[in-house]
């Protein structure tokens, strides 16, 4: 009997003591729960990038932003990655906005809908430096306080300059010269959002450029040419060319076009007189390359005429050579002008003027 009786005690006791750890777990559950999450929760608002918070119709629903960094560039592109977002919400057309802290809910910068439980939303910071954030709300419809699911914290910089340097081959140019732009330390992500390098008259808005290239490597020589009105200009570069401002400009250098094109390469006739219709033999010396890169021109014009109202004309092929013409059929004076560039035609891009005339 004891034997048996021994048997059966041993038997009972595992029983018991499962149901009494059994107890002990359901409770502990509970009280994660209730009071484990709120915990979770404040954590991530106050401690990362990414945050979770409760949704209006149910307590326990909402998704996660998370943000690679805390501090943006003015108009600096965001990668937002997007996860956990409940398949109600998806249904709902879940919308994640860009507002200033402290801005009322419906009064956002920038929206993106969300389309999958999974993924990642890009949106371009704001210009105006200060404090911000990326909130989720579980719909696309009401944006209030009740619909925001989740919040995530940023700041946007005061400004971009110094994010990466341009410097000029020299600082005068003559009208329409060639200038070498050289970029340096240009980062992977402005390259990827069109960083920029613009001419400028000096005092102009950043909306009011001249001339622009795009930058396409870290470091990087870029050929632009003066304008062809003598004055003070700037090179301005940009950290994107979808916003230019005075927040998304890296750099700025001051240059001066100066005086005029005029001697710098030769085009002279053969004589000073000819026959109406006459063979005439003009030679040319000196041009540089870069201008006959341009499209270095070669014309003959009445002598009161304006620039590029030619009655012939050749483009130059070569830094010296020979052209002929036909001398114009009326009697009168005349000029052979070469310019600097094709598209620049004014007083300030004349690199040569000779007088000739054609008689009777």
């Amino acid at each position: 009997m004891r034997v048996a009786g021994g048997v059966g005690l041993f038997a009972i006791l595992p029983g018991v003591f499962m149901a009494l750890a059994a107890s002990v777990w359901w409770s502990s559950l509970e009280l994660t729960a209730d009071e484990m999450t709120p915990a979770v929760s404040e954590r991530k608002m106050s401690g990362s990038p990414d945050a979770l918070a409760a949704s209006s119709s149910d307590p326990w629903s909402g998704y996660f932003i998370y943000l690679p960094k805390n501090e943006y560039l003015p108009a600096e592109i965001i990668t937002a990655n997007i996860s956990s977002v409940p398949s109600d919400m998806l249904n709902d057309n879940a919308s994640v906005v860009i507002r200033g802290i402290g801005a009322p809910n419906g009064e956002f910068i920038s929206r993106e809908l969300v389309y999958k439980r999974d993924s990642s939303v890009r949106m371009r910071a704001p210009l105006n430096p200060g404090d911000y954030e990326m909130v989720g709300y579980d719909n696309g419809t009401i944006l209030n306080e009740a619909a925001a699911v989740v919040r995530a914290p940023f700041s946007v910089a005061a400004i971009s300059d110094g994010a990466y340097s341009v410097t000029l081959d020299k600082s005068s140019y003559h009208p329409s010269e060639q200038m070498s732009v050289f970029a340096s330390g240009v980062p992977r992500d402005m390259i990827k959002d069109n960083a920029m390098v613009g001419i400028f008259k000096r005092g102009a808005t950043s909306k009011e450029y001249m001339l622009y290239e795009y930058i396409k490597r870290k470091d990087e020589k870029i050929t632009m040419h003066a304008p062809f009105e003598p004055g003070d200009y700037e090179l301005r570069g940009f950290s994107n060319g979808f916003a230019l401002s005075e927040f998304t400009m890296t750099a700025m250098v001051p240059f001066k076009v100066e005086g005029s094109a005029l001697g710098v390469y030769n085009a002279v006739p053969a004589k000073q007189d000819y026959a109406p219709g006459e063979e005439m033999t003009v030679s040319v010396n000196g041009v540089p390359k870069y201008m006959l890169d341009d499209g270095a021109i070669l014309g003959i014009s009445e002598r009161d005429a304006k620039p590029g109202e030619f009655v012939a004309y050749k483009y130059i092929v070569a830094g010296r050579g020979s052209y002929a013409f036909d001398a114009p059929s009326s009697a009168g004076e005349y000029e052979i002008r070469g310019y600097t560039n094709k598209y620049f035609l004014a007083d300030s891009t004349l690199a040569s003027r000779n007088v000739f005339r054609v008689i009777d």
